[in-house]
């Protein structure tokens, strides 16, 4: 779960061959940062562009909707 301002977002990536659905919160000097930049905190092995390409593909839901 992202936690943006007082609010919990449930984070899902959709990668094959499986949907992973990850739960974090995000610490308020991070609230308002762009999501690839967060997530690619989170998942220091992996690229900020691999999360880009995710988000742009829209398989990244944040409480269902794609981001």
């Amino acid at each position: 779960m992202v936690k943006r301002n007082g609010k919990i977002m449930e984070v899902e990536m959709q990668t094959f061959p499986e949907v992973q659905t990850q739960e974090f919160e995000v610490s308020s000097d991070q609230a308002g940062e762009r999501l690839d930049k967060i997530l690619s905190l989170i998942y220091q092995d992996m690229s900020r562009s691999f999360f880009q390409k995710l988000i742009k593909n829209q398989q990244i839901l944040v409480n269902n909707v794609p981001r």
